[in-house]
């Protein structure tokens, strides 16, 4: 996750020295040209900047990457249970997540998944 540096408030700016300025400038300007050049991401999900590798590739989509990340995704497939902090598998989101992400679901994967992680089947 990529937290953007807020820009200076006007009040900021009144007691920041000219070097300072250009300094803050030129950080406000690399995470800018970080997102022109596709170097991080938005998922909209989370409302969080990422690098490309917490996305999943899909070329359906200008950027080759489909646009909500990884982390989302398996929170949208699975129940989270906060007290215990753990998740479990959930067919039917799983189903529903692969739908959106137009990928099949193949029982027999799904089972084979559960089976490789551990899960109570």
């Amino acid at each position: 996750m990529i937290r953007l540096r807020p820009a200076l408030t006007e009040e900021e700016v009144r007691k920041t020295g000219v070097a300072q300025i250009r300094q803050e400038y030129n950080k406000l300007a690399n995470d800018y040209n970080r997102i022109i050049n596709g170097d991080i991401y938005l998922c909209p999900k989370c409302n969080e900047f990422h690098n490309s590798d917490a996305f999943y590739t899909d070329k359906k989509y200008a950027s080759g990457l489909f646009p909500i990340c990884k982390k989302c995704l398996i929170g949208m497939a699975c129940d989270y249970d906060k007290k215990s902090n753990q998740y479990s598998d959930n067919k039917q989101k799983t189903m529903d997540v692969l739908k959106m992400m137009d990928l099949p679901y193949i029982d027999s994967m799904y089972q084979s998944a559960l089976t490789s992680c551990g899960a109570d089947i």
